[in-house]
């Protein structure tokens, strides 16, 4: 099941990350 979470942390937080790319450091 780790690929598939794997896959759609890619899809989730991939979009997120170009909006906020200090998102890892600051989840909040």
């Amino acid at each position: 099941m780790a690929i598939a979470r794997f896959e759609l942390n890619k899809h989730f937080v991939a979009p997120s990350l170009r909006l906020r790319p200090l998102a890892r450091a600051h989840p909040a």
